[in-house]
């Protein structure tokens, strides 16, 4: 499925920061600056991450999970009874026995021999997963969560965008802005993540309408009024 956000572009966005600040610290060093080369293909291609270097290393390729691990079962999302997904990881043995103990079914699913390690719970996945479903379609998605959370489980909801843009922890982190754009009225945004103790991000500006900083850009500079005037009507026509 198409990824709905322009992930490449984001990507390499990130990396082209990190390289602009590696140049920056260079040049301190060296006194002397350097062009760098960004590419989107190149920083999408490292999202592969564990999945390139097996390829890379052991001429494995990856095959279609879809939401679950291909290392770790169960770890995956799974259906409250209200058909709310979450997401669960059971990542160790220990983890493992907590949470049969959590769920009740440590007399039958807890000692079954085919679920006893997770070498076997990937082996016999197909069998697993759907004994699971059916326990967690009993209660809701948020009963499940508070006892996993209560276990120290990992787990978490699948939120949609309004569920994750209204959630407490967006707003007691403070990741949404908003600012008077000449246009639209009020503007709000998602916060930029990086959180400065001493220097905090400082939100002024919304974003300019098309051409609204060419003239004091130019005049930064060092172009003259008059030369600023002429590019202008040049670009008009």
């Amino acid at each position: 499925m198409r990824y709905p956000i322009a992930i490449a572009d984001m990507t390499c966005g990130i990396y082209a920061a990190m390289g602009i600040l590696a140049a920056l610290f260079a040049r301190e060093k060296t006194g002397r600056g350097q062009f760098i080369d960004m590419a989107l293909f190149d920083s999408q291609l490292t999202w592969l991450a564990n999945a390139g270097s097996s390829y890379l290393n052991a001429n494995v390729s990856p095959k279609r999970w879809g939401n679950a691990h291909p290392n770790i079962v169960p770890y995956e999302a799974y259906r409250g009874s209200d058909d709310k997904y979450f997401v669960i990881g059971v990542g160790t043995e220990a983890l493992w026995k907590r949470f049969v103990q959590l769920m009740n079914i440590q007399d039958d699913i807890g000692r079954d021999d085919r679920f006893t390690t997770n070498a076997l719970r990937i082996k016999h996945r197909e069998m697993l997963v759907p004994l699971l479903q059916n326990i967690f379609q009993q209660k809701p998605a948020a009963a499940w969560l508070e006892k996993f959370t209560q276990s120290d489980i990992p787990a978490a909801l699948i939120n949609s965008v309004a569920e994750a843009i209204e959630d407490r922890q967006t707003r007691a982190r403070g990741l949404i802005v908003q600012l008077e754009h000449p246009a639209i009225g009020t503007a709000k945004s998602i916060a930029n993540p990086i959180l400065f103790k001493s220097t905090p991000v400082s939100y002024r500006l919304p974003p300019p309408l098309l051409g609204e900083h060419t003239s004091a850009i130019l005049k930064s500079l060092g172009y003259a009024a008059k030369d600023i005037k002429h590019m202008a009507v040049e670009s008009a026509t």
